[in-house]
């Protein structure tokens, strides 16, 4: 589920994606702006409706018509499940982005000592 050949973004919408529905039926435009606010960016044009296609066929949502060109998506029970069969793949991959987040803090930490925004014994920012 998680390879490393694109399937990694692939793999993080479709745990946010699944996690958005298991809150609460929603139609694909909310699901997108939901999730954009959550990661502070947009995703690309369509992506969240690709994903939600490719997890129907899998038969980890449904969807039903509301109005002419709207439909609403609902988490199914495979999809619950398969939420619950991944919880250590989440858990690694929050491991991972903690390490990064780690890096980056020494990172910054190490940029501000040497431009002398921050002395020697000085307690940084977060």
């Amino acid at each position: 589920m998680l390879d490393m050949k694109g399937g990694l973004l692939r793999g993080l919408a479709t745990f946010m994606i699944l996690a958005e529905l298991a809150e609460r039926p929603k139609c694909g435009y909310e699901i997108g702006k939901d999730i954009s606010q959550k990661v502070g960016g947009k995703l690309p044009p369509g992506y969240v409706y690709v994903m939600l296609s490719m997890l129907e066929k899998k038969g980890l949502v449904e969807s039903s018509p509301i109005g002419e060109r709207k439909k609403e998506y609902r988490i199914t029970e495979k999809g619950i499940d398969f939420l619950i069969e991944h919880e250590q793949h989440i858990d690694k991959v929050i491991a991972l982005l903690r390490e990064v987040e780690g890096v980056a803090r020494s990172l910054r930490y190490s940029r501000l000592q040497k431009s002398g925004g921050l002395r020697e014994g000085e307690p940084s920012q977060s």
